[in-house]
């Protein structure tokens, strides 16, 4: 294995996408991928 986790192309809990038109639209709401756990967001 490499050692490199797979990043969620949405949030896990909510759904928000963190790629594409949508997420860029979320983005500009404050909503981003979580500090602690990047397959989460901030929400």
């Amino acid at each position: 294995m490499s050692g490199l986790s797979q990043l969620s192309l949405s949030c896990l809990v909510d759904h928000v996408p963190f790629t594409g038109f949508m997420g860029w639209v979320w983005r500009l709401r404050g909503v981003r991928r979580s500090d602690t756990n990047p397959n989460l967001c901030n929400r």
